[in-house]
């Protein structure tokens, strides 16, 4: 449960960062909200507390795809840090593991809508994502 806690105390901090934003970091900022907003809305189904919803599941997936891999990286361009960016200049000092990164993200992404998993590896992809994002954060992101 801790993790869970941990994981959408992280999403919840992005909305105070998003003032004064503009333009790319502004957009980078919208995604990760959008992706913070779709795993909050399948939470329940994927940790068991629901039953499993297809559209829903794959309406979450779409958008953490639409945010992750190389539209992640897009949205880092060298000298887009600093200002009221969070962005840690570790993202453009080992470029290829942020890439792994957002690539990962992608990947996990894509099997929320997966109706044969079981509740088990349902809730570990869920746990697994949430990681993907804490190791994210806690590497290439400034916390305020």
């Amino acid at each position: 449960m801790k993790k869970f806690t941990l994981f959408f105390v992280l999403l919840g901090t992005s909305v105070f960062a998003h003032a004064g934003a503009m333009g790319i970091v502004k957009e980078r900022m919208d995604g990760m909200k959008a992706i913070g907003a779709s795993l909050k809305s399948v939470a329940p189904m994927m940790t068991g507390k629901v039953e499993f919803d297809p559209a829903l599941a794959e309406q979450a997936s779409q958008v953490i795809i639409e945010h992750s891999g190389q539209n992640m990286i897009d949205r880092f361009p060298e000298g887009s840090e600093g200002g009221v960016s969070e962005a840690a200049n570790t993202i453009w000092e080992n470029p290829e593991a942020f890439a792994e990164i957002a690539f990962e993200l992608e990947k996990l992404a894509a099997e929320i809508p997966n109706a044969d998993l079981s509740a088990e590896a349902r809730l570990q992809l869920f746990q697994d994502i949430g990681q993907t994002c804490k190791d994210c954060h806690s590497d290439y992101r400034i916390e305020n």
